[in-house]
């Protein structure tokens, strides 16, 4: 069936001139379907159908003249009167972190989901303008008429516009003759929007910077960058890589580093003795973002260890901290009437994690960014299949009970004690947004 979706059909066309196996992109594209799937609700009413119709409207102004001066002001603009070397194309919601790396001269910042941003910074390929809207439109008469087939061409539809869109706003992007385009979060930059930007641009430099434990989830299986910009070395060894290889920068933790210097002595790791502290993420619980068919089963396991953990050493404090902002009291609930004890959310989870002997997390970025600076930070799962988490063998990763329990039973021999300081960037070392930029040129 899903050999005849329009997605895929899109997504081989769009791919056709790489050296992509079928096969290859048959099989991720799967997995990607089943995570828009399980990702969006089945939502079909007048107002769906309006929206549908008011992309199309769009799609058509992508290559009308109007759109085609306004796009080509901008180039102008930036490429002959701008000494601009670098195109950062983010979300609203990061604006302000990504601040004073804007500020740069030398950058040029994009708001992809602004409102102004929307309608600017798109563009279709002329070359394929008649295929997407064609298909498109059937897609939506086979919403409205298929009444057999309704549901998964309601989902094949929704795929078909976010990759158009990520095709159109790469074609946009390559249209800048920039020496990079970056990508402030690994998870926007997908195989389409890659091969959006090298249309245009076959010089360009596609980075992407990490901001969580590299996985193989499915929002990443389509992933595609000539460099990643990542917070520990080899902490992005499990991110998909479509076609070709691709470099790797280490560039650390912005969050991590504006902690470190806030403070004017170092960090000391110099936990109590017998304590264990849980990090919970925002979405991995069953309530939360789609990691694949078996990642709550999995994850509920995970929970289930702990609080068994929890009562085989009743010698040992038990905390968990939850991500600042979680969004379900799954975990809460199921810890309710257990040794386990929460933490304030809003406490800053560095100086937390720095006061306990053991730390363990599902899926924590904080384990990745703290790797180098607590002896005894773990990714624990109660298999090896866990969908989000760092590989390699210096990583340390407890892939089942056992292993969990001997730790804490043999502590004196497997946890280090030593008092570790946090290392301070002083005024010589490059700061974050330097390293980034040193990277990216």
């Amino acid at each position: 069936m899903r050999i005849k979706l329009k997605s895929l059909n899109l997504l081989l066309k769009l791919s056709n001139n790489y050296s992509i196996k079928r096969e290859k992109i048959e099989k991720n594209f799967n997995i990607y379907f089943d995570f828009i799937c399980n990702s969006k609700n089945f939502n079909i009413n007048y107002f769906h159908y309006i929206k549908k119709l008011l992309f199309l409207f769009y799609l058509f102004y992508l290559i009308s003249p109007v759109h085609f001066l306004l796009i080509n002001a901008q180039y102008l603009y930036i490429n002959k009167f701008k000494e601009k070397k670098i195109v950062l194309n983010i979300n609203k919601s990061l604006v302000d972190r990504w601040k004073s790396f804007s500020k740069n001269g030398t950058v040029h910042t994009v708001v992809v989901n602004g409102f102004l941003g929307k309608f600017l910074n798109k563009r279709l390929s002329y070359k394929y303008a008649f295929y997407i809207i064609s298909n498109y439109v059937l897609l939506v008469l086979k919403n409205i008429f298929d009444n057999k087939n309704r549901f998964i061409y309601f989902y094949d539809l929704e795929l078909y516009q976010k990759f158009v869109n990520d095709y159109t706003l790469g074609h946009f992007l390559g249209g800048f003759n920039l020496k990079t385009s970056l990508d402030a979060a690994a998870y926007t930059l997908t195989l389409l929007k890659y091969i959006g930007i090298k249309e245009t641009n076959q010089l360009i430099d596609v980075n992407a910077v990490q901001v969580h434990s590299a996985s193989k989830e499915p929002m990443m299986i389509l992933f595609q960058a000539d460099k990643i910009l990542s917070i520990n070395k080899n902490t992005s060894i499990y991110y998909s890589q479509m076609f070709g290889q691709r470099k790797e920068v280490v560039v650390g933790s912005r969050l991590l580093e504006k902690y470190i210097k806030n403070f004017s002595e170092p960090l000391i790791y110099n936990p109590k003795k017998n304590t264990l502290l849980l990090l919970f993420g925002n979405t991995h619980n069953p309530n939360g973002l789609y990691y694949g068919k078996h990642h709550n089963s999995l994850y509920k396991k995970f929970l289930k260890d702990l609080k068994k953990l929890s009562i085989e050493f009743p010698s040992w404090q038990f905390n968990y901290l939850h991500h600042h902002n979680f969004t379900s009291d799954f975990e809460t609930n199921y810890f309710s009437n257990s040794c386990f004890y929460s933490l304030d959310k809003f406490s800053n989870v560095y100086s937390n994690v720095l006061n306990y002997y053991l730390v363990l997390s599902f899926g924590s970025t904080v384990v990745t960014e703290l790797y180098d600076y607590h002896p005894n930070i773990f990714m624990y799962s109660p298999t090896s299949k866990s969908p989000y988490r760092v590989t390699d063998n210096k990583f340390r990763f407890i892939t089942n009970y056992k292993n969990l329990r001997n730790l804490l039973k043999n502590t004196k021999r497997s946890i280090i004690r030593n008092k570790v300081k946090i290392y301070i960037p002083n005024k010589n070392e490059y700061d974050f947004d330097k390293k980034v930029l040193k990277a990216c040129l």
